[in-house]
């Protein structure tokens, strides 16, 4: 095992059963079986025996038999890729169904989480959820000394095909970003596209994911000028021996780069994926982990099975969260220990460092009522409760001014004193006293709390930028409409 990378980032492998936990419709893979059985019943005879899974039958039907004549074992790989056809189909109604409804909070706080850390997410699941959920509610992020970028879902999936360019305004055609989390689909995805059989993948292509929760509208044209959607989906099957679907370059750079987050990273968590004892790869890519810290599964009923493979790579297992809302438990675990954490984390950030306020940002998305990036916070009186205030953006670059006195200027006289806006000292007592910082958008009647920070520098100074989720307590995320969601 080489645990010398460069990464360090924090790693997570997602199944079906992570899908699953967002809404019960997405299917796992024997429920996907029995799905395609049903909707193919006048075309194909998916004859499972008793037992016998979904993978296993497919698995079959692909294998040429020696004892069968070449043109049967034709038919049946015939069949068999008729069968896979499908599963996009399949796929592409539940994830309509699916997303049809408001994204959860749970999914939002995880998405908050894996940005503030900058994780490395590999999943098997071909559905475009976590891509919808970003959509939803997209991420604002900063390199130091450069200005802030939103981070749409399809930003945050690479490697990834070629796109075609954008046509319309609105069009998410920008690059993708590097500062935020990083998603690595290695069995391919419901938005990717290729002529199937191709070799070396040359044909690839995506077409960008335009769609939120919330909705069924796309929130630009969705029109194929490309005509990408007339080529084969490309997903890699749910078989027992994937061997021969990794030829591709994409699948080769895929997978090279999951070896090395995995080999770097000093976290490694499996959640709703079960690790197959007949998946061979993914279990030699998961003995690459050189963390000392266990690897974590979060599962319905995580089996001693279960528990016993990730062993029997040589390395300490342990469950993080168990029965059917473990994943929802695991994620408020996670903020719990977030918020609390808050303190050090804001020394760690401003050791040797002369910090002169605290700002938040939040991504000006689709739809949204604010035209900045940047927020100062104050107290509101009214509502007792830390506020986000504007930050003009023409000022921001006037070294005169801090970013509390910019903020306080743009609004109507006697509605703030300076005294009211949050420092780094008078952060760091709220801290010490309530245990977690808490804070509402100025137009979105949402809490949200404070789950990390960094140090921030634009033109007039440094800040330290808190990073944020919806509260663990707020209402449920189904109370704001697409058009006030934070996008």
């Amino acid at each position: 095992m080489n645990a010398t990378h460069e990464s360090t980032r924090p790693v997570y492998v997602l199944g079906a059963g992570f899908s699953k936990a967002i809404q019960a419709v997405m299917p796992v893979t024997d429920e996907l079986g029995m799905e395609l059985k049903r909707r193919l019943a006048d075309v194909e005879e998916l004859d499972l025996r008793e037992g016998q899974t979904f993978e296993d039958w497919l698995t079959v039907q692909i294998t040429p038999l020696p004892f069968l004549a070449r043109h049967s074992n034709a038919r049946r790989a015939a069949s068999a890729e008729r069968v896979i056809a499908e599963i996009a189909h399949a796929l592409d109604e539940r994830v309509a169904e699916a997303t049809a409804n408001e994204c959860p909070t749970w999914l939002w706080q995880l998405l908050a989480i894996w940005h503030a850390e900058k994780a490395v997410i590999l999943t098997f699941n071909y559905d475009t959820l976590l891509e919808r959920a970003l959509n939803t509610h997209p991420l604002a992020t900063y390199a130091f000394g450069k200005a802030f970028q939103r981070a749409f879902g399809d930003h945050l999936v690479y490697p990834a095909p070629s796109a075609p360019q954008p046509q319309l305004l609105g069009d998410t055609g920008s690059p993708h970003n590097a500062n935020s989390l990083q998603i690595l689909k290695l069995h391919g995805s419901l938005a990717w596209y290729w002529a199937s059989g191709d070799p070396t993948g040359s044909t690839l292509v995506r077409e960008r994911e335009k769609h939120i929760f919330g909705s069924s509208e796309p929130f630009a044209d969705e029109a194929d000028y490309s005509g990408a959607k007339s080529l084969d989906r490309y997903l890699v099957p749910p078989v027992l021996s994937k061997d021969g679907y990794y030829g591709s370059y994409l699948a080769n750079s895929l997978w090279r780069l999951a070896q090395k987050f995995v080999a770097g990273t000093k976290s490694l968590t499996l959640i709703g994926y079960s690790l197959p004892a007949g998946d061979r790869v993914t279990s030699e890519l998961v003995g690459e982990y050189g963390g000392s810290s266990p690897v974590y599964v979060v599962d319905r009923s995580p089996s001693e099975g279960l528990l016993e493979r990730i062993n029997r790579l040589g390395l300490p297992a342990e469950a993080a969260s168990s029965g059917p809302d473990c994943v929802p438990a695991y994620v408020k675990g996670r903020m719990e220990a977030a918020a609390e954490s808050l303190s050090s984390a804001i020394d760690d950030a401003t050791a040797g460092s002369q910090v002169f306020d605290v700002v938040v940002s939040f991504a000006n998305g689709w739809r949204t009522a604010y035209q900045t990036d940047l927020f100062a916070l104050a107290w509101d009186k009214e509502r007792q409760i830390f506020s986000t205030r504007e930050i003009d953006r023409t000022q921001v670059d006037d070294p005169r001014s801090s970013y509390r006195e910019i903020a306080l200027n743009v609004l109507p006289t006697g509605v703030h004193d300076l005294e009211d806006f949050v420092t780094v000292e008078r952060l760091r007592e709220l801290v010490r006293n309530e245990g977690q910082f808490r804070f509402e958008h100025e137009r979105i009647a949402h809490p949200f709390v404070a789950i990390g920070c960094s140090l921030m520098e634009r033109g007039s100074g440094l800040a330290l930028l808190i990073q944020w989720a919806p509260a663990l307590d707020s209402t449920s995320a189904t109370s704001f409409g697409p058009a006030e969601s934070v996008r």
